[in-house]
């Protein structure tokens, strides 16, 4: 799959993101990624609306799945999106 390098920013910004469950830590599975979506804390130099577009391109091509919980978007890698993630993080 053909994933540019501005997804892959993000991509491992998410993977390493403080909310994970592992706090941070780099995950060893597509489950160890289910963070808050606030796209503020993703892809460092891109601009908000930048990272948006990111996660939807994200999003269509099945990598990862964003969900709604009480207060919050959350975002969830898929197991296609983990072998790119290992492959490029």
């Amino acid at each position: 799959m053909n994933v540019t390098a501005n997804e892959i920013a993000v991509l491992n910004d998410m993977a390493h993101h403080e909310m994970n469950p592992g706090n941070g830590a780099r995950p060893t599975c597509a489950a160890d990624v289910c963070t808050f979506c606030w796209v503020e804390d993703f892809g460092p130099g891109l601009t908000l609306n930048q990272v948006k577009g990111v996660v939807s391109s994200l999003v269509k091509k099945g990598l990862i799945v964003v969900s709604e919980d009480d207060e919050h978007n959350v975002v969830d890698f898929t197991d296609a999106v983990f072998a790119v993630f290992e492959e490029h993080c």
